[in-house]
């Protein structure tokens, strides 16, 4: 989930060419919509923290951590964890990937959270 068009373009390009299947939203509403429909088909959630709507992406990981047990996740924001309350304890299971990113960290990430070894 990323509300920046052409960043969620990028990242989604990028992910599908690096072999991966994404399904991409521009915001809360729209993740929950495929969320729904393809539950079983997600294994990682990528959000950025701050979306339009009134959901953040750290209330979704919530959410759907809820839902899916074992859920990875990945939170991005261009803010320090500090500055947006993500050092504090949560329910949550997830990674900070700070903006900007190289495609090549986004890409560590990623792997990291779906074959953590």
């Amino acid at each position: 989930m990323e509300d920046d068009a052409n960043l969620r373009l990028l990242l989604t390009h990028f992910l599908r060419r690096s072999g991966y299947e994404v399904l991409s939203a521009e915001d809360g509403q729209a993740a929950c919509l495929i969320w729904r429909e393809k539950i079983d088909q997600i294994d990682l959630l990528f959000a950025d923290m701050f979306l339009p709507g009134g959901l953040s992406g750290l209330d979704l990981v919530v959410q759907m951590q809820a839902e899916k047990p074992g859920l990875k996740a990945i939170i991005s924001s261009g803010h320090s964890p500090e500055a947006i309350g993500l050092d504090k304890p949560t329910s949550a299971d997830f990674k900070f990937l700070p903006k900007p990113s190289s495609i090549h960290d986004v890409a560590k990430i990623v792997r990291q959270r779906l074959n953590p070894t």
